[in-house]
């Protein structure tokens, strides 16, 4: 009777945190209802350490990652996901994360092979359309304009259309402008404003397309389409630029200067929101972030001598306030690495 009793007590000694475990999962859940972030952070990963074969171990592991602040950190716990867990149903968003979070970073040749990974290994993924523009935007950033050209070709019949499908068109058309192909690029830009002559492109096609007037010597028609920006877009980014156009002025308006700040001069949290090559692009990212009621800013530094420009949201005091932010941005669209000063 007393060996029964015995090994009763043992089996319920060993079975103990497998019992405990299946409770973590839902207080993890709860905590993150409460905003309680750090007992959330906590009751995920343990659930993963005790039980890390289980059906919900890469959940929780994903949920965990999601409520680091290190981005370091978060790339390596994502990578392990996307290694341990081959078969996990949001493995596509895991690698969406992974080259969105090289991409904000500035790692273009990592977020391509990412990006890449996504439309090789999943055929219905809802992130394909976006991976292809991604690595044509990466491929444009990198000055390969033929390869932006031939794989935007391959790329676009089988895209649905929708915002990808206008961006991959319009940065077509800058590659051919940018590889001086100013009648290709007109002639992209003149088909697109037929099937799309309302969208919110349409004010940055009438400057491409004045700008490529202006490359082919026929300033008059260039000064039509900078007055019909100016006047039918009077809130545009572009207005600025071709108003400046028009009035034979460097384009040095205030809302396009910006200041060489360093993150050391700014303590506390932030988030790392996007990096572009165009300081323009920047101040649209910065522009929007702050119409969400967040603090943002931009930054400078130069990579293989070229200059680049990096939009931030924050600073935040606390790291609560920066992972209520940071979920805030996610749930708009805007992806974002947070990472403490």
């Amino acid at each position: 009777m007393i060996w029964m009793r015995l090994i009763v007590v043992l089996c319920l000694m060993a079975l103990a945190p497998v019992l405990s475990g299946k409770n973590l999962y839902k207080s993890g859940q709860k905590y993150l209802k409460q905003n309680r972030f750090k007992k959330a952070k906590n009751a995920f990963y343990r659930y993963y350490k005790r039980r890390p074969n289980s059906f919900k171990a890469p959940y929780a592991l994903y949920h965990y990652t999601q409520l680091l602040v290190n981005g370091n950190k978060v790339i390596q716990s994502l990578k392990m996901i996307a290694k341990k867990y081959p078969n996990f149903p949001e493995l596509d968003g895991v690698l969406d994360q992974l080259a969105s979070l090289y991409y904000i970073m500035g790692d273009y040749d990592k977020s391509y092979f990412y990006y890449k990974q996504i439309l090789k290994r999943f055929t219905r993924s809802p992130y394909r359309d976006k991976a292809g523009y991604y690595m044509i935007k990466i491929l444009l950033l990198q000055k390969d304009y033929p390869k932006v050209v031939s794989m935007a070709k391959s790329f676009l019949p089988a895209l649905r259309k929708g915002i990808y499908h206008k961006g991959i068109i319009l940065s077509v058309g800058r590659a051919y402008f940018m590889d001086q192909e100013y009648k290709k690029a007109l002639s992209l830009y003149k088909k697109f404003m037929k099937h799309y002559p309302r969208t919110k492109f349409t004010p940055r096609v009438l400057y491409r397309m004045a700008q490529c007037y202006t490359k082919l010597n026929k300033s008059q028609r260039s000064r039509q389409y900078l007055n019909r920006l100016v006047h039918n877009y009077p809130h545009s980014l572009e207005k600025e630029y071709a108003k400046n156009k028009l009035n034979d002025r460097p384009n040095r308006s205030k809302s396009h200067k910006y200041r060489q700040t360093q993150y050391q001069s700014r303590k506390g949290y932030i988030l790392q929101i996007g990096v572009f090559s165009a300081h323009q692009n920047a101040l649209k990212l910065k522009n929007k972030v702050e119409a969400l009621g967040q603090p943002s800013y931009i930054i400078t530094y130069k990579s293989k001598d070229r200059t680049y420009f990096k939009t931030i949201a924050g600073p935040f005091k606390t790291k609560k306030k920066a992972l209520m932010s940071s979920r805030a941005l996610t749930r708009k669209g805007i992806k974002n690495i947070l990472v403490h000063n």
